[in-house]
């Protein structure tokens, strides 16, 4: 990473190769010196993103806009086609890359809570019903709901669908 243009305040290193504008490191970075020049190495890089990521989720009380999409999209190995597709629920891949390309802008409300949902899950190593529920979403064919006849039966108190063919 050159340090070139880059900005290096009372010994903080703006971290821009994050691609989100507000990122400073007061530490666990070293100046070293190149053959190219003076180049930045980050100590933990896969730490420091996964930290960066869990604050934008968890501890960021400003709504979720492009630039921290994209940032968390490529935490989580998704390109914006399967982003769109499996988690904003047959999205298309243009729709996340405009939401990324206005990058101070927020993304929808509804975007951003199965955003955060899913990606504490995907951090967390755990499968609950966020995950589970976009599974299925994915699997069934929800267009046909009203093709299909969809019939209850009452189990001791308990109601159950019995799908039919």
């Amino acid at each position: 990473m050159s340090l070139e243009g880059q900005a290096a305040m009372d010994n903080y290193y703006h971290y821009r190769e994050s691609g989100l504008s507000n990122i400073f490191l007061k530490n666990g970075f070293d100046v070293i010196e190149t053959s190219f020049g003076k180049s930045v190495r980050i100590q933990h890089v896969e730490a420091l993103h996964e930290a960066i990521g869990l604050f934008i989720v968890k501890s960021c009380s400003r709504r979720i806009d492009g630039e921290m999409l994209k940032f968390l999209r490529t935490q989580l190995n998704m390109t914006q086609k399967i982003m769109g597709e499996s988690l904003f629920l047959h999205a298309d891949s243009q729709t996340v890359a405009n939401w990324e390309k206005r990058r101070l802008e927020a993304i929808p409300a509804q975007a951003e809570i199965l955003l955060r949902s899913f990606y504490m899950e995907a951090k967390s190593g755990t499968s609950t019903h966020v995950t589970s529920l976009l599974e299925r979403f994915a699997d069934e064919d929800c267009d046909n709901f009203h093709a299909r006849r969809i019939e209850f039966k009452n189990f001791e108190g308990e109601w159950q669908e019995q799908l039919c063919a």
